[in-house]
């Protein structure tokens, strides 16, 4: 799509260093939906942030109560449950 923009104006539009820098994606974007082009980025980039630091929470929990708790600190939670169902 950039290749076409840059063709249809027949100038260079980004400078090499602003297309390493990955400065295009924002820029093709905006060309082709204006400004809501941007806000739709800048919502992508951010579900995409809270997406990554939702599953982290949920990996580091889950560190937490299987490989800790259960393991080191209430081993022994499952004899004691059997045990109450077998009174009851």
């Amino acid at each position: 799509m950039y290749k076409y923009i840059h063709f249809y104006y027949s100038t260079v539009i980004l400078a090499y260093y602003c297309v390493c820098l990955g400065f295009i994606t924002p820029f093709v974007l905006e060309k082709i939906m204006g400004s809501t082009g941007a806000y739709l980025l800048i919502t992508s980039i951010t579900m995409a942030l809270m997406s990554t630091g939702s599953g982290e929470v949920m990996a580091v929990s889950s560190i937490i109560v299987y490989d800790i708790y259960k393991v080191y600190i209430n081993p022994f939670r499952y004899r004691l449950r059997v045990a109450l169902y077998r009174v009851l």
